[in-house]
């Protein structure tokens, strides 16, 4: 069990060293476009109490530095890769339609290419 969470941290660690160029030995949780650092570190300290988990058999094998270096590789991942994957579809809701029992999505969204802003209509 104690390889696998050397190998987690090391695959963290090598994540968080390509993503950003800044990546330190010693991992910290740092705020990003989606979630406040000391958000995280409320989430993964005070509300499910991270110490006492890693005490529990399941997960004795891992420590502090290993979850949040994943957690960090995580919102950098989500950041930089997903972030800006859909903007038409974040700024505009699909609607539910109950005659059809499906969901529909706004035109702009169906015809938008990946990360791009809705196109205007042609005239043919």
């Amino acid at each position: 069990m104690m390889m696998r969470s050397q190998a987690l941290r090391a695959l963290a660690k090598r994540a968080l060293s390509t993503a950003t160029a800044t990546a330190s030995s010693t991992p910290h949780l740092t705020s990003s476009k989606l979630l406040h650092g000391r958000e995280l570190q409320f989430l993964l300290h005070e509300f499910i109490d991270l110490q006492a988990l890693l005490a529990t058999e399941r997960f004795r094998d891992h420590d502090v530095e290993t979850i949040e270096s994943i957690v960090e590789a995580g919102s950098t991942l989500a950041e930089e890769v997903f972030y800006d994957a859909n903007p038409v579809g974040d700024r505009e809701a699909p609607t539910y339609d109950a005659d059809a029992d499906a969901v529909v999505h706004p035109a702009a969204v169906v015809g938008a290419p990946s990360g791009s802003t809705p196109r205007a209509a042609s005239s043919a």
